[in-house]
């Protein structure tokens, strides 16, 4: 699917290299190093200028630079002390066994509209941006914000990223079926092997998972983009439904099987390097013995190994 992103030219104007504008979630070092990965990839395989901006709201995600002809854009969304009142002292890397991630999650969608109106009323910042006079943008699915600034920003393209699979609300507006009686929740350990029971369960998380969306972080967003842009300003989901492509960091033939659309591209493993044989880990007979090893990664949440 890496070629896929050749394509990219095909959605904006004809013309030898493309100035592309790639927003970098911050909210752990995982979705950042992504970022730049797809960053990279397009421009030093295909050629295209990059421009990478970093608004910081997570202080401890640092990972993730620019590389040959890339170039960066910073700036600080979120103070410190506001990231860490809201997210506590776990911070995003972990969450403790009695919390469940839900439970932050409308203070979360406060922060993030913090974040957002402290970008879109920088206007030296907002200048910035608009005068490179981007030809296409990828955002990134944590936040809606982004989506907003591409309106404002007149960019004549834009791609919907997500760096995990394809998430129930990202289906969603981006006209993707999603069937609970096989298609388990994001946020759920089951299989699309469900009793009755389990069936009941996956279809009251998806039922609750899009009105919490709604309602924590596209409004909030939303709200604030009208505040300053006036009350005619597009709700940020209808920005999200005309996305022409969704890049899903999943492949197709390991994910649960549903239905899906042509605008939907899975980059499953993109900006990954050559794989090298992996040197032994553990000492004892039974590490010398064994023919393989197995690796759990929780890049998500902690730091990236």
């Amino acid at each position: 699917m890496k070629s896929l992103l050749f394509l990219l030219p095909f959605l904006v104007a004809i013309g030898d290299a493309y100035k592309i504008l790639i927003f970098v979630p911050t909210m752990s070092d995982s979705n950042c190093v992504f970022s730049y990965r797809v960053g990279q990839l397009l421009s030093e395989k295909g050629g295209h200028e990059v421009t990478m901006y970093r608004a910081v709201s997570n202080p401890e995600a640092t990972k993730g630079k620019p590389t040959g002809r890339m170039k960066e854009i910073r700036t600080t969304a979120v103070e410190p002390e506001d990231y860490q009142n809201t997210m506590g002292a776990s911070g995003s890397r972990k969450f403790e066994s009695e919390d469940v991630p839900f439970g932050r999650f409308f203070e979360v969608g406060k922060m993030s509209a913090r974040g957002c109106e402290a970008q879109i009323t920088n206007k030296k910042l907002m200048k910035q941006l608009e005068d490179e006079k981007f030809d296409l943008a990828i955002t990134h699915m944590y936040s809606f914000c982004p989506l907003g600034m591409v309106r404002l920003l007149k960019i004549p393209s834009y791609i919907w990223m997500t760096s995990a699979q394809l998430l129930d609300y990202v289906a969603y507006y981006s006209g993707v079926p999603t069937f609970p009686s096989y298609t388990p929740n994001s946020m759920s350990h089951k299989s699309d092997r469900m009793t009755f029971y389990e069936r009941a369960e996956n279809l009251a998380a998806y039922l609750i998972t899009i009105p919490m969306v709604e309602h924590a972080l596209i409004t909030p967003e939303t709200n604030v983009f009208r505040k300053h842009y006036g009350e005619n300003f597009p709700y940020l989901s209808e920005i999200a439904r005309d996305a022409p492509l969704v890049f899903i960091n999943s492949e197709e033939f390991l994910d649960f099987p549903r239905p899906i659309l042509h605008k939907v591209i899975y980059t499953g493993g993109i900006g990954m390097q050559t794989a090298e044989p992996l040197d032994k880990v553990g000492k004892g007979e039974k590490y010398e013995k064994a023919n393989y090893y197995r690796f759990v990664d929780f890049s998500v949440l902690y730091d990236i190994i």
